[in-house]
This record gives C-alpha cells, structure tokens and sequence, in this order.
C-alpha cells in the first residue's frame, strides 16, 4: 500500500497514522530470528476517530545492520479489516472467496 525509503518519511506516516487514530494498539505475539533478520507476529487493533474498533492479524519482516533497522515490510490482510468494519462487509468477502474454494 505504501513504501517509504528514509526515516523522515517513516516517522511522518507514523505520525499521521496515530493523528488520525482513537484507538491504536498493537500486541506482539512472537519474535524470531537473528539480530540481522528477524519476524514479529502482531495483532492491531485501530479506529479512527469516528467509527468501530477494527483488529487484523499481521507480520513484519525487518532487516538489520550495526544494530539499526534497514528494512521493514509488514504482511497483513486488508480485506478482512475492511470487511470486519464495514456493514455487511463479511458476507461480501464470502461471496467473493466462495468462488475460490
């Protein structure tokens, strides 16, 4: 959805992010790896400032050198979130899967 390439940029969307949020929150569930690679398993739960509270499950991905993070990429189904904060969202994303399996 979005790629940011230096600190600066990263910090920004973060900032706006939590700006536009009434609930934030992340839990980590799991940390593995070497202080070079590494994965985190998460659970967010979000809502802006008008709106239900949305969860969704995820992953990061981070890579690391002389101990500073160089690269991060987050995997999490977006569909589901939307589909969990959307009235009647679930039953669209069924009918849209059903086909698939």
């Amino acid at each position: 959805m979005q790629v940011t390439t230096d600190v600066e940029a990263f910090i920004a969307t973060t900032a706006r992010l939590i700006n536009r949020a009434r609930v934030l929150s992340f839990s980590v569930h799991a940390v593995v790896g070497t202080d070079d690679e590494f994965f985190f398993t998460w659970t967010m739960r979000f809502a802006f400032k008008v709106g239900p509270v949305a969860q969704v499950d995820g992953a990061s991905h981070f890579r690391a050198r002389d101990g500073r993070v160089v690269m991060h990429r987050d995997y999490w189904d977006l569909a589901n979130l939307l589909a969990t904060t959307v009235p009647g969202g679930q039953q669209v994303l069924r009918a849209m899967v059903r086909p698939l399996t």
